[in-house]
């Protein structure tokens, strides 16, 4: 029975919002899990970086 309750809660859909564009989250994704960001693009603005330090 434990194991079903845990099991459930993993699959259970949660949202929290991109620290940089606000856009919701799903505890699902990897990647929103990890950094708490959408994609890339926002990760590197919440680090204080552009794309234009690439080139």
């Amino acid at each position: 029975m434990a194991a079903k309750n845990r099991q459930r809660w993993r699959f259970t859909k949660w949202h929290e919002h991109c620290g940089e564009c606000d856009r919701k989250l799903d505890s699902r994704d990897w990647y929103h899990r990890t950094y708490g960001t959408c994609d890339s693009t926002c990760y590197m603005y919440m680090v204080g970086m552009s794309w234009s330090d690439f080139y």
